[in-house]
């Protein structure tokens, strides 16, 4: 399985970013190929539609990132929680979607990997735009993970919250078993 792992944060070493490189290692021990696009060191051209709904072309790391998302069977979108939502670098790559909308509808895996300081409540309305997302691109979640009370690095391995995106990864399209 072709796997595109996009880093929406800007920090390094960053707490989103050390749950997609954990995620990255099981997906790799599984068999999958793992690409990782990083949003904010390659940024990606804000979707501009014009009065005739005709989509404006990105710049070429727009296009690449459109290419590997095409190729792509899972998508795993690592970001950090910022007032209740993803970050800008992780909206402008899920607004390209659009782009394609019709050719990425379907047959893909879909996983969020979530960072910030707070409670389940402040998640709320990230989890449900990502939940959204993956209904409207009829896309399966194969999982997400929201790291609460983890807005750094030292604070998320506090938590068992690495194992878990290792485990995503390592059982990315398994079935999920329900005991």
């Amino acid at each position: 399985m072709k796997v595109l792992v996009i880093l929406g944060s800007t920090q390094r070493p960053g707490s989103s970013t050390t749950l997609a490189e954990a995620f990255s290692k099981g997906a790799k021990e599984a068999g999958h190929e793992v690409t990782i696009y990083d949003a904010a060191k390659n940024p990606i051209t804000p979707l501009e539609v014009d009065i005739n709904k005709h989509v404006m072309p990105g710049d070429e790391n727009t296009q690449h990132y459109l290419h590997l998302l095409q190729e792509a069977d899972a998508v795993v979108f690592a970001t950090p929680l910022y007032y209740f939502g993803m970050s800008a670098q992780m909206k402008a790559a899920v607004d390209r979607f659009y782009e394609d909308k019709d050719g990425l509808k379907g047959d893909k895996y879909g996983v969020l990997l979530a960072t910030g300081w707070g409670d389940s409540f402040r998640f709320d309305n990230l989890v449900g735009h990502y939940h959204a997302l993956l209904h409207f691109m009829k896309w399966i979640d194969a999982g997400y993970i929201t790291a609460q009370w983890s807005d750094n690095v030292d604070l998320l391995k506090q938590h068992d919250y690495i194992e878990q995106a290792y485990k995503i990864g390592r059982h990315l399209g398994e079935p999920i078993r329900v005991e």
